[in-house]
């Protein structure tokens, strides 16, 4: 809904909140080094989407998100799976 894009609330209703790696994880309490780090990086670059969008700055929360998905994509490619195990 902050995207004031409706094919991708469109699409996340869809597919739901499973399709997003973090939400198979839980907290930190109890992960492992690499998963603690792994969140840690995350929520990182969560907390500068979030930011941009309280910021009503959208040209930053497009930046930030692009970040995030590179990112993302990355840590998919490097370790075929999203989430550290």
């Amino acid at each position: 809904r902050a995207t004031q894009n409706q094919h991708f609330a469109d699409l996340m209703a869809t597919l739901g909140a499973t399709i997003i790696p973090r939400a198979r994880l839980g907290g930190p309490q109890g992960a492992s080094s690499e998963q603690a780090a792994y969140l840690q990086r995350v929520h990182a670059e969560h907390d500068s989407i979030f930011d941009a969008i309280a910021r009503q700055d959208p040209d930053g929360a497009r930046a930030a998100m692009r970040t995030h998905l590179a990112n993302s994509r990355e840590r998919r490619r490097r370790s075929g799976d999203a989430i550290p195990r």
